[in-house]
């Protein structure tokens, strides 16, 4: 199995995005990297708020976030020739609507995954899917990174804000090879604070996903981050797109990475 990364949901169509923010090849761009991106396309894609994306990696399938419509959500599975009975583990970044919509119709397909939440997750929804699932499994930063398969972490639940209301969200790390990757739901609590806990154990310099309100690309940079595929929530992707220092794709449904 090719370990990849495939965006199932997302508020954007390829046919949809301005053509400079797909595959942006940054002219002064002055790093060379070894990722291999591509695209499926079908007719019968539906875009919607939210995020979800396919992580195919070391022979397991893990479907992180389920976008707010289960409906949406399997019908791009089924035209990205993705199975949903195949979903080994499931992890949630954060307890928003436009994360979990999806996540009763997966449940009533497939009954053997495992869940990996926030120790936060609401414990009334933690009971329901214990009653479905293979098993449920709640982590909180404080000894995070958790390695859940090889070379696969989640930073645990990590306290952040969206307009006065606090979040705790997880994002993932994945080491293959020289590719490095956080994945992020939404950004929530600050970069440097999933920065800091998967650095423990890798070195990122790839970051995909939602950031929703971030706008310090210098952050970034500084990091060691050389590559950025956002998408969903991300409000200034100009501002990182005129960066000769990353690499920035806007990302859309059908979009693969090759890690």
């Amino acid at each position: 199995m090719q370990n990849k990364i495939i965006i199932l949901y997302d508020n954007s169509l390829k046919e949809n995005i301005n053509p400079r923010f797909i595959n942006n090849s940054n002219r002064n761009f002055i790093y060379s990297n070894l990722i291999n991106r591509t695209s499926v396309y079908h007719p019968n894609l539906i875009e919607g708020w939210g995020f979800s994306c396919l992580i195919l990696f070391k022979g397991k399938t893990i479907l992180f976030d389920c976008g707010w419509s289960g409906s949406i959500l399997l019908n791009n599975m089924i035209c990205l020739n993705t199975e949903f009975n195949k979903i080994d583990y499931i992890i949630i970044s954060h307890q928003h609507w436009d994360h979990i919509g999806g996540l009763s119709t997966i449940i009533d397909l497939n009954h053997q995954a495992e869940i990996f939440l926030p120790s936060q997750f609401s414990k009334n929804l933690t009971n329901e899917l214990k009653k479905y699932l293979k098993d449920v499994h709640k982590f909180d930063s404080k000894n995070g990174p958790h390695e859940i398969l090889e070379n696969l972490f989640i930073t645990g639940g990590l306290k952040g804000e969206k307009d006065d209301e606090i979040i705790y969200e997880q994002s993932i790390g994945i080491c293959s090879g020289y590719n490095q990757l956080i994945i992020s739901g939404c950004l929530h609590p600050s970069f440097l604070s999933i920065y800091q806990i998967l650095r423990k154990q890798m070195d990122p310099n790839i970051l995909m996903g939602g950031l929703h309100g971030f706008n310090n690309p210098e952050i970034l940079i500084k990091s060691g981050i050389k590559n950025l595929y956002i998408g969903h929530c991300t409000e200034f992707i100009n501002t990182f797109l005129n960066q000769k220092e990353l690499k920035t794709e806007k990302i859309y449904i059908g979009f693969e990475l090759l890690i």
